[in-house]
């Protein structure tokens, strides 16, 4: 079976997204077989359906300019829209994210990832051939309500379910089923909900709270990859391989705020091949370091 990732910072981290797919097109044969990119997600910093992460870009690339390398290289993207306070009329209606839909979604394979109903009910009516995917965000844990949201559509599970086969043979549509494979959130995180409310604050230009976190609550963050699949959510090499045979098929990788060589050192582990991890991680870091050079 095809397995299908799904990769962070198609804005945000836009020339380390451009080098890899460069490379991964070059070079194939250094990559399983049976392991697609999907899409890459993200937003643009400045749209306030923006959320969950909201990161400034490393870079200074007009919207138009990133998209269109995406087209280029017929790569899809899926849109980040789970800002957690998009919850009125006004906000559902804000000119400048309708008018990114607008003029790069529409047409477009592209796919959106929602959080509030009122978001969600706006792309029902007004762009219901846009394929909708519900957000890792709503943390939900009751197998009931994750199974209502799989019959309406992807929904990305939460995560701290991953190496749970109890509970994920009692998902009803593994094939909506989207698995986080890696996340830099502690198991159980006590403060992702609220990190996700202050990100979407920081989106709206709203002030800070006495509830605020903009940065992970607990001392050891940021933590390495090495640390990360440490971690009890952690789905490594080998239990995608057990997972698909459970009839789970879609990935995808978290960190569209964690460093660009991360990224590269995370996205490697997943989809080159073991015998070529090595080599494929020494070029990258080479391609990525003297582009930084060159641009400077």
């Amino acid at each position: 079976m095809i397995k299908k990732f799904s990769l962070p910072g198609y804005y945000i981290l836009f020339n380390e997204c451009c080098i890899f797919l460069d490379y991964k097109a070059q070079h194939p044969d250094y990559f399983y077989p049976d392991r697609v990119i999907d899409n890459f997600y993200d937003a643009p910093y400045n749209l306030i359906w923006n959320g969950g992460r909201v990161c400034r870009p490393l870079h200074n690339c007009h919207e138009s300019m990133v998209i269109n390398a995406y087209r280029q290289r017929k790569v899809n993207l899926r849109h980040t829209f789970t800002n957690s306070l998009i919850n009125t009329p006004q906000l559902v209606q804000d000119w400048a994210c309708n008018q990114y839909v607008k003029n790069y979604i529409l047409g477009t394979n592209d796919s959106v990832t929602l959080y509030t109903p009122e978001l969600i009910e706006h792309f029902k009516t007004n762009y219901p051939e846009i394929q909708r995917v519900y957000s890792t965000t709503l943390d939900v844990k009751d197998i009931a309500q994750t199974n209502k949201l799989l019959e309406q559509g992807m929904y990305v599970v939460n995560y701290n379910y991953n190496n749970d086969n109890d509970y994920l043979r009692q998902l009803t549509h593994p094939e909506n089923a989207e698995l986080l494979v890696i996340e830099s959130c502690q198991p159980y995180c006590e403060f992702r909900k609220q990190h996700y409310l202050s990100a979407s604050r920081m989106s709206l230009h709203l002030p800070k709270d006495e509830h605020d976190i903009q940065m992970c609550a607990y001392p050891n963050f940021p933590i390495t990859f090495s640390q990360r699949r440490k971690m009890s959510c952690f789905i490594s090499n080998e239990r995608i391989e057990e997972l698909s045979l459970m009839g789970f098929n879609d990935f995808k990788i978290s960190g569209r705020d964690i460093p660009p060589l991360q990224w590269l050192e995370t996205v490697t582990y997943y989809l080159a091949l073991p015998e070529y991890r090595e080599l494929v991680l020494e070029e990258l870091y080479l391609i990525w370091y003297y582009q930084k050079v060159g641009n400077k």
